[in-house]
């Protein structure tokens, strides 16, 4: 089982929608996939249209408090796909583990006793907190969207800071991430001057790292998060592309 998280430090950038249509490339190929949402605004939740009621009451929190709970808080979206779903009280995650010991590894510690699963999909929180740092802990690969904007850069390269900073830490035994790749999102069909150059800038910057196809037409892409349905034709093929060369390293 592998798990894949998608990640960066600033909001908006396609976090939520390529974790759906990654999922969603990855059913389409036969795999079972678990999404895990860890992002107390919950919007992968609410995209797959879960009752609201079974959210607040089984949901990823409920978990890490109590994990015998954990078959209670998978919710099954289809034969192939499966969520744990989220809700803002994942935002006291920060007060409720603050002192206890290991809590950078409670998520790892978690997705280790879920079996049945090809693929493990996670959502984060556009902030480096104890939240996405379980995250990482629990990630064997990363995939960091980028739309050509400098706040989106300057969140990545915080992002890889703090990467960095893990490697070189006392818990660097215990982190399992082994790929990271930048996945440019190009949020409108036509991208002005400065929009291409940021765009350019990115090959150069991350160059170290391995840089996927590209997704276009971002905007039409985001329908999926005000209609619930999956787009078709192009966008379903980039992140069919995308996800190919993930799994196949």
């Amino acid at each position: 089982m592998k798990i894949i998280s998608v990640a960066n430090l600033r909001g908006g950038v396609g976090k939520t929608t390529s974790v759906s249509y990654l999922a969603y490339s990855l059913t389409e190929s036969g795999y079972n996939v678990l999404v895990v949402d860890t992002d107390p605004q919950a919007n992968t939740s609410s995209l797959y249209n879960i009752d609201f009621d079974i959210m607040l009451k089984y949901n990823l929190m409920t978990i890490l408090e109590n994990p015998k709970t954990l078959k209670k808080c998978i919710v099954n979206i289809s034969d192939k796909l499966s969520l744990i779903p989220s809700t803002i009280n994942l935002s006291d995650f920060e007060s409720r583990f603050s002192g206890e010991y290991g809590k950078e590894l409670l998520l790892k510690n978690l997705l280790s006793n879920i079996k049945g699963y090809d693929y493990i999909l996670i959502d984060t929180p556009p902030s480096f907190g104890i939240i996405t740092r379980n995250v990482l802990f629990a990630s064997d690969i990363c995939v960091i969207p980028i739309d050509p904007h400098r706040w989106t850069l300057e969140g990545s390269n915080k992002l890889f800071m703090n990467i960095k900073a893990i490697k070189k830490s006392v818990l660097a035994k215990d982190l399992r991430l082994k790929e990271i790749y930048i996945l440019p999102i190009k949020q409108k069909t036509i991208l002005a001057s400065h929009e291409k150059q940021m765009l350019d800038s990115i090959y150069e910057i991350f160059k170290e790292y391995k840089i996927l196809p590209p997704i276009g037409n971002y905007d039409n892409l985001k329908k999926y998060q005000t209609d619930g349905k999956l787009l078709t034709g192009k966008i379903v093929k980039e992140y069919q592309k995308v996800t190919e060369i993930i799994i196949n390293g």
